[in-house]
């Protein structure tokens, strides 16, 4: 398959080119800044090295509703489980140590502990993920500000 670019495209191209350019240089900049220097040597190890910190990082946000969504389904069945699992001897007229009702409980417990740890690890990476942008972004305005500096 070919690629052609536009024109419009070219120059989007070289200003991303030039934007990722000034994020290597001023992390660079920061880790090997020596007090005193005047000049900063980058190295293609330095670049390589610094490749861990500039990947791209994608985030889908799409499947964020339905996984919650799924998750407080599951904590409603759990709940839904443990109380029929407490009330099952009176509601089956049953014995008090009937194996239904104790997989009844642990399965009930374990979906609602499943869910409620699973929408706080859903919650803790969204606001991570959040922190993460909100860097990202201070990043760039840090360097178009020092762009203007020039």
């Amino acid at each position: 398959m070919k690629i052609i670019y536009t024109e419009s495209a070219m120059e989007e191209l070289e200003r991303f080119q030039k934007q990722r350019k000034d994020e290597l240089e001023l992390f660079l900049k920061n880790k090997k800044y020596i007090f005193g220097d005047d000049i900063v040597e980058i190295t293609a190890s330095d670049i390589r090295e610094a490749d861990k910190f500039f990947k791209v990082v994608e985030f889908s946000k799409t499947k964020l509703p339905l996984t919650n969504m799924l998750l407080k389904a599951y904590l409603i069945g759990g709940f839904a489980m443990v109380i029929l699992g407490l009330f099952y001897p009176t509601i089956m007229q049953m014995l008090d140590r009937n194996p239904t009702q104790l997989a009844l409980v642990i399965g009930g417990l374990t979906l609602s502990l499943v869910s409620f740890f699973g929408s706080y690890y859903l919650r803790f990476r969204e606001e991570r993920h959040i922190e993460l942008e909100n860097r990202y972004k201070n990043f760039e305005s840090k360097l178009s500000t020092e762009d203007k500096d020039k």
